[in-house]
């Protein structure tokens, strides 16, 4: 009976130790990666945010970070430090975590190397918007219209915005929508709704407002219909 007890003892223990240990992977604040900073051809364009990119401003940009969010950014190389503020999307790198400004990069001393092993940590989280709150610049905030889906044919071939298409992502091709554009897709039939990122022009067909990734289509559940009636929300505009 004593050895039952002690068992269960060691179960609950052991499962109350990887909960926490789980707990703590998902809050974790700190990153590790590479580092690089924009080129001065981006001076003055307009960001995934709405805002104009300013090298003089101590901002970067991070894949998934709400705008707004400031970092502490240190260079693991010299221990220098700077508080920079997320505002636009990247990088295209695998490799790299940010892209800062000029100005960050230059406080941070790797200017003459181009790159640097940095330290981020999450000083404060900048709040995600809401579709009607978001910066269009001039293009629709949503549309309802026809989606359809990719074809599996094109898997790996290059998207119009230089990109392999891979059928396991969640994106999406749209006519004129800035690749990056981040939109949040509804499905009017059934109610279900996936995000997807704009990195291909389409669809040909007149009727259709949306060419979705299999990924995509899968989730918002017309992968047999091949059709669905959508409505497509933009949460962010894609900079560049």
């Amino acid at each position: 009976m004593n050895r039952r007890i002690d068992v269960r003892c060691v179960l609950l223990t052991a499962i109350a130790l990887s909960l926490l240990a789980l707990d703590s992977a998902a809050t974790q604040d700190t990153l590790e990666g590479v580092a690089a900073y924009y080129s001065n051809v981006f001076q003055g364009r307009r960001t995934a945010s709405g805002e104009r990119f300013d090298q003089k401003k101590l901002t970067t940009a991070h894949k998934t970070y709400p705008f707004g969010t400031r970092l502490e950014v240190t260079n693991l190389a010299n221990g220098k430090s700077v508080q920079v503020r997320v505002n636009d999307r990247g990088p295209r790198h695998r490799d790299r975590i940010l892209d800062l400004s000029r100005r960050a990069a230059d406080e941070l001393g790797f200017i003459k190397k181009g790159t640097t092993r940095v330290r981020i940590t999450v000083l404060e989280l900048g709040k995600k918007s809401s579709p009607s709150s978001v910066d269009t610049g001039g293009f629709p905030r949503t549309q309802e219209g026809t989606a359809a889906y990719y074809s599996k044919r094109f898997q790996g071939r290059r998207t119009a915005s230089g990109e392999r298409f891979d059928q396991a992502k969640l994106t999406t091709a749209h006519k004129t929508y800035p690749f990056g554009t981040r939109l949040k897709v509804t499905n009017l039939d059934n109610g279900k709704v996936v995000e997807v990122r704009v990195n291909d022009r389409g669809p040909r067909q007149r009727s259709r407002i949306l060419d979705l990734s299999r990924k995509a289509a899968d989730k918002l559940g017309f992968l047999r219909k091949g059709l669905a009636q959508v409505k497509l929300e933009v949460l962010e505009i894609g900079g560049r």
